[in-house]
């Protein structure tokens, strides 16, 4: 149904366009020709919109606001010149209004394409406070390991820690270790969580958890 919904409105945006520039100076025609080609645009970009896969539209979401921003820019401008040329006050406020209008959705449009990028970049005070917790995190957690397997410091051959950006944050620690008076090595590890005082919370823990955290980490 999208597709046809957007074939039509391309079909009649073609055609209202091309009648609206054949009848140019028949004031009468033009306004007609003028609303459907505004309609008929307005349906072809939702429409088109519509059918684009939610995760490309994702992954190129900067790319949709440049060229948004780069539209309106040039509307305004556009705008802007015909205020200076027109000649009769009633249109100079006409369209200097609808320039203003476009201006106020440019604002938006940037402040809206300026949070997107800046959500994907966290801060570095953000940055630092997560990788100070995961490493509270590990020590944590090779504390219970070494008590509850009963096997010495020494005996831990690899640490390695993440965090993952759920509701709460919560952190992953892995450990490979060699089992007391053996040549076997094991792999555990935990899903903790860190509060702002520094208290934790064992969420999980399991020889799984250690395997997958050690594979993600070699894979690297």
């Amino acid at each position: 149904m999208e597709y046809v919904i957007l074939t039509a409105a391309l079909l009649t945006l073609a055609g209202s366009g091309y009648y609206w520039y054949q009848d140019k100076d028949d004031s009468e025609s033009v306004r007609i020709y003028r609303t459907i080609f505004i309609i008929s645009l307005i349906i072809a970009v939702f429409s088109g919109i519509s059918i684009v896969p939610e995760d490309f539209m994702e992954a190129h979401a900067k790319w949709f606001h440049v060229i948004a921003d780069t539209v309106m820019a040039c509307g305004i401008a556009g705008m802007l010149i015909k205020v200076f040329r027109q000649k009769k006050p009633g249109k100079k406020a006409a369209v200097a209004f609808s320039a203003v209008v476009l201006a106020m959705a440019l604002s938006l449009t940037v402040f809206s394409f300026y949070r997107h990028i800046t959500a994907d970049q966290p801060s570095s005070e953000g940055m630092q406070e997560a990788t100070n917790r995961a490493g509270a995190a590990l020590q944590y957690a090779e504390q219970n390991l070494v008590q509850e397997h009963g096997i010495a410091r020494d005996s831990v051959n690899g640490r390695f820690y993440g965090f993952v950006t759920a509701d709460p944050v919560y952190y992953i620690v892995g450990f490979t270790y060699t089992v007391p008076g053996t040549d076997t090595e094991k792999s555990y590890g935990y899903h903790i969580s860190v509060d702002d005082n520094y208290h934790f919370e064992i969420l999980e823990q399991s020889e799984e958890i250690g395997k997958q955290m050690i594979s993600t980490e070699e894979s690297k």
